[in-house]
């Protein structure tokens, strides 16, 4: 009961502290700090957490800064994209083949190329991750082309189902695609706390993260459980992409 308290309480000084940044922006900026410009930064930032997510998951399992995050996003993201816009499959499946086809790729780049460096030192493993960034950048920019037939590479802001709600906060206009982000984020990062602390599979995962040799020792697959930790990583990497792209556009990274 008392560290339930004492999260609520960090919240709420969090919360208090923002609030107070907010004003104290407002009043010494030249320009303030319009609710409408707050509310959207605030609104990709979320998403931008997302990714961010999935780097800190892929530095606890491999102690290693992962330099593919955003290319293994555009991949999954750059193609559920064009299943909409050139396509002209369902929005609403296209938000779901995103993070699915992350996974997919996230866990082919562990198998593949990750694991070979298992034994090698952090600085060559890091150098790796550069050269899949190089390597999954020139799929992405295949992928318009050769997949999908379209010209050019890349797409700029473009319209989806949820264009039909639009609602002017100050300067900003925010639609449905800015209210989805909001109502997507915080249910995928309460799956995936519960997912890590509750599961099986997750309490395996940081275990291994605290102490690798100990955790083969005591039988935990570590092999399976990095792949399932890099596979969670490209989903979310992607589940950011497409939820960004209709307002901010898609490019190959």
């Amino acid at each position: 009961m008392y560290t339930e308290s004492n999260r609520w309480a960090k919240a709420a000084v969090w919360a208090a502290g923002l609030f107070a940044l907010w004003l104290a922006l407002g009043a010494f900026l030249p320009s303030g700090a319009p609710i409408g410009v707050v509310a959207s930064g605030a609104i990709i930032g979320s998403a931008t957490g997302l990714t961010a997510v999935g780097l800190i998951l892929i530095w606890r399992a491999n102690r290693v800064i992962n330099f593919a995050n955003g290319a293994m996003a555009g991949v999954a993201g750059l193609t559920a994209v064009h299943l909409f816009v050139t396509w002209g499959w369902p929005y609403w499946t296209t938000l779901l083949v995103a993070p699915v086809l992350g996974l997919v790729v996230g866990a082919l780049v562990e198998m593949t190329i990750i694991r070979r460096f298992a034994q090698a030192p952090r600085l060559v493993l890091t150098v790796a991750t550069i050269g899949i960034a190089q390597l999954l950048g020139g799929i992405e920019l295949l992928i318009p082309s050769k997949m999908f037939g379209a010209s050019g590479m890349v797409l700029g802001a473009y319209e989806t189902p949820l264009n039909a709600f639009e609602s002017d906060v100050g300067a900003v206009v925010i639609n449905g695609n800015h209210l989805l982000t909001l109502a997507v984020v915080p249910v995928v990062v309460a799956a995936l706390a519960w997912f890590l602390r509750r599961s099986l599979a997750g309490t395996a995962i940081r275990a291994a993260s605290e102490n690798t040799d100990r955790a083969r020792l005591l039988g935990v697959p570590v092999r399976n459980l990095t792949t399932t930790v890099w596979a969670i990583a490209g989903a979310l990497a992607a589940l950011t992409f497409v939820l960004q792209a209709p307002f901010q556009g898609a490019a190959p990274s």
